[in-house]
């Protein structure tokens, strides 16, 4: 498996991931309307940014030809040694094959290498 720090030019997978993983998990939680709105485009920039922070968190696990899942953006509150998981993102064929699991795994390794012993999911 191939996890990593996500890089600058996967922004556009990464949105859709975002966009496709929010559509899957929250079917039947979340109103229809709002899902059908979401755009992986207009979600692109805003990844993008996040992408761009010197310390940013987003981790991803790439297949063959395409991303499966990652991290957004984990929030750290501000000199507290602390982080917050924002969301888990998987394509809905990477759900259930233990691969959020391993993401957890190496984002918790390299909160552990930064000096985070707090984390709230």
């Amino acid at each position: 498996m191939n996890i990593r720090k996500a890089m600058m030019e996967g922004a556009k997978a990464i949105a859709a991931i975002y966009v496709e993983g929010r559509k899957t998990t929250h079917e039947g939680i979340v109103p229809a309307e709002y899902l059908a709105q979401l755009n992986a485009s207009e979600k692109e920039q805003l990844w993008q940014c996040g992408l761009q922070q010197p310390k940013h968190s987003i981790l991803s696990r790439r297949t063959t030809a395409k991303y499966a899942g990652l991290f957004p953006e984990a929030k750290t509150a501000l000199h507290t040694g602390k982080k917050r998981i924002y969301a888990i993102c998987l394509l809905k064929e990477a759900q259930k094959k233990r691969y959020g699991t391993k993401l957890v795994k190496a984002l918790v390794d390299e909160f552990q290498r930064e000096g985070i012993r707090s984390l709230t999911v």
